[in-house]
């Protein structure tokens, strides 16, 4: 079976579903019509959102202890912080520093189940990327914020 793969963050599906609706609101459509792509726009954000964090591997891992799990994503996003800084900042000449601090932001979000930012810090480490555009390095931030929001939401449910 095909799956869909959306390049893009869930907040981004969100707004273009809900400018479609109203779009047709703008069109006098019903507002029946508006109220399902609305409903309809939140159910993706949450399918989106569910690829980033693999929920059974966090779930068994925080054994239900919230609040100590919330200091270790608070030490997690901390340095993954300084580690996607680096990345930023490296030039051509210090590509040793973005395999390192992409090797290390793979493992750590890995360890945590952070699933989609694993596997793109493991594209990226496979290609022996050494330098990342702006717009990779802003894909990659944009990943991070979105793991660690899916995980501060899954321990908020605990």
């Amino acid at each position: 079976m095909d799956t869909l793969n959306f390049d893009c963050a869930p907040s981004h599906v969100l707004t273009t579903v809900q400018g479609i609706a109203r779009m047709g609101e703008d069109q006098n459509c019903c507002t029946a019509a508006l109220t399902d792509l609305n409903s309809l726009a939140y159910i993706v954000s949450n399918l989106l959102m569910a690829d980033i964090l693999d929920h059974s591997q966090f779930d068994s891992l925080v054994c239900g202890d919230a609040e100590t799990f919330t200091l270790i994503v608070d030490d997690y996003e901390l340095n993954a912080t300084t580690l996607i800084k680096a990345v930023a900042d490296a030039t051509a000449d210090s590509g040793t520093q973005v395999k390192d601090a992409l090797h290390q932001l793979k493992g750590s979000s890995g360890m945590l189940g952070m699933s989609a930012l694993y596997e793109r810090c493991a594209e990226l480490e496979s290609i022996g990327a050494v330098t990342l555009s702006d717009e990779q390095v802003k894909a990659l931030e944009q990943l991070f914020v979105q793991s660690v929001a899916a995980a501060r939401d899954a321990l908020s449910k605990i």
